[in-house]
């Protein structure tokens, strides 16, 4: 994301470029870890050999 936001310039940290939101959701993930569904299902399927994007997810 850096090297991103320095190929775009100054305008990337600006609301209408788009680039700020992505920046700042892609620093936010640090932050907000999935909740215990999501970890027990990628835990689950990557333990079984099943693709986690696979669905259905719940059910």
């Amino acid at each position: 994301m850096d090297a991103a936001m320095d190929l775009q310039g100054r305008f990337s940290i600006f609301k209408k470029s788009g680039f700020e939101r992505l920046w700042r959701d892609a620093r936010l993930v640090k932050l907000h870890p999935p909740n215990n569904a999501l970890t027990m299902e990628f835990v689950g399927k990557t333990a079984l050999g099943v693709n986690p994007d696979e669905s259905p997810r719940w059910g």
